[in-house]
């Protein structure tokens, strides 16, 4: 049998799984219950649901609107030129950020610096460590 501290451990995360599960179950339900309801009132109205239409996907805002850019901004004043990845860090540590996240943050940092470029506020220079990018004079 293996170490006791380690399949104590295992055990705890197996329950704690367990009980996600059976939440995200009841939150199924749930919107099961809504979703039949809104059909049923749309029949009321001589509205059959359309059966083809396509769900609309919602992600959470990580950034309010302006929030990125600005946040850059301030960390190209504060620090100088930097790589895209050190903004990267430097925003997912301002934000408190999980490290699954560094990917797409790592994409829309990069792709607003670009956005930046393109109005003449940041510039781009090769360097080492990849893109450096810093505020324009």
């Amino acid at each position: 049998m293996g170490e006791p501290h380690v399949i104590s451990a295992l055990t705890d995360k197996r329950a704690r799984i367990l009980g996600e599960i059976e939440k995200a179950k009841d939150h199924l339900a749930d919107l099961q219950d809504q979703l039949a309801h809104i059909d049923g009132t749309m029949r009321l109205f001589d509205c059959p649901p359309n059966a083809e239409q396509k769900p609309i996907r919602t992600r959470p805002r990580t950034f309010n609107r302006g929030e990125l850019t600005r946040l850059l901004f301030d960390l190209l004043r504060q620090h100088g030129p930097q790589t895209t990845a050190q903004l990267r860090d430097a925003v997912m540590d301002r934000k408190s950020m999980p490290s699954e996240a560094q990917f797409d943050i790592h994409r829309r940092v990069f792709k607003a610096m670009q956005r930046q470029e393109v109005r003449g506020a940041v510039r781009r220079e090769e360097g080492d460590g990849g893109v450096v990018w810093g505020l324009s004079a």
